[in-house]
């Protein structure tokens, strides 16, 4: 079936291929499986070198999950669905002159089109995508098996302590989660991952997957729920959704006008009014000095946050959407 909007590679595309693309010189962060921690030494030669030698003669069993190919030639071969594009916040929301395509993910959140290359035996530990961003996931050959469970209240707890504990690499996390389920996909399948589900992933043969992360409306309580569990289990900002709260003042900013001259479901206020709660947060952040009467090191960066091109003033953005979100629904009752 014919997903609209995706453009996805030809299932002819090797890794060499990939490499090629890309650019041979390309560095990459490769996984150890065994040890689930990276290096970033290798390049996508050197990958396509490992991933065709037969199975029987690697060393080691390695996986890629994390090469990002906007802004090379292998861009126009991939594209998320339109219905993800619809609700992406960065696709909508960030502009597009703030996009440099050169560059990597320091500039601007580039997580949309990810190409991942994982060999027979590849395992990637459970985990929650980061700010319980949503994923589109399709395979263009080999095969993939995920071991789901829901965001309850309960399973976000036990992953919680299990995150936090020094037995992470010994204790098997899906002994803790309720509601655990097995989902395969094939060979020229798609799959969407809801925010915040907890998932590992094994690989069974050869695989190369595209795919990109993104936030939207539709669930925002659980992307500031597990960026609160992000900063309080001390994920290091590399593993973390870039830009996010740059991101947020632009969605912000983009609501205050929506806001005015469209009908809201209610679900979509419900996620604009947690997205004002939590750009409150910043709000007073900004005002935190020390006890030299210094702005604190946490007040800085918050300011240095806000997107000043979109947002010349925070502090009125805020209480215009605060607002416009108790208009709506009178405006709604009179039609």
């Amino acid at each position: 079936m014919k997903i609209e909007g995706m453009r996805v590679p030809p299932r002819t595309i090797t890794i060499r291929d990939v490499a090629r693309l890309v650019g041979y010189e390309t560095n990459v962060e490769v996984i150890d499986v065994q040890t689930q921690m990276s290096s970033s030494a290798w390049t996508l030669e050197d990958w396509a070198n490992y991933f065709e030698t037969p199975a029987a003669e690697r060393e080691k069993v390695l996986n890629v999950i994390s090469l990002e190919v906007t802004g090379t030639p292998m861009e126009s071969m991939v594209a998320a669905p339109a219905m993800v594009v619809e609700s992406d916040w960065v696709e909508r929301d960030w502009p597009g002159d703030k996009r440099p395509t050169t560059d990597d993910a320091s500039k601007w959140p580039k997580v949309q089109r990810y190409v991942l290359m994982g060999v027979q035996g590849a395992f990637t530990d459970f985990h929650i995508d980061f700010a319980a961003s949503y994923v589109y996931y399709h395979v263009v050959w080999g095969r993939k098996v995920f071991l789901f469970a829901p965001p309850t209240p309960a399973n976000l707890a036990a992953y919680r302590a299990w995150t936090s504990s020094a037995r992470q690499a010994s204790e098997w996390l899906g002994d803790a989660l309720q509601q655990l389920s097995r989902v395969e996909i094939q060979t020229g399948e798609t799959m969407l991952i809801p925010a915040g589900w907890i998932h590992a992933v094994h690989t069974p043969q050869d695989t190369l997957v595209i795919g990109g992360n993104f936030l939207s409306d539709f669930n925002v309580q659980m992307h500031w729920r597990l960026e609160e569990m992000e900063i309080a289990t001390r994920v290091p900002r590399k593993f973390r959704f870039p830009h996010l709260i740059r991101l947020a003042w632009y969605v912000a900013a983009g609501w205050e006008t929506r806001l005015r001259t469209e009908n809201i479901a209610p679900r979509i206020r419900q996620g604009i009014a947690q997205l004002v709660k939590r750009l409150e947060r910043e709000l007073s952040t900004m005002h935190e000095y020390d006890a030299e009467d210094h702005l604190t090191a946490k007040a800085k960066r918050a300011r240095d946050a806000v997107p000043h091109d979109r947002v010349p003033d925070a502090d009125s953005l805020l209480q215009s959407l605060r607002g416009a979100l108790e208009e709506t629904p009178r405006k709604r009752s009179r039609t």
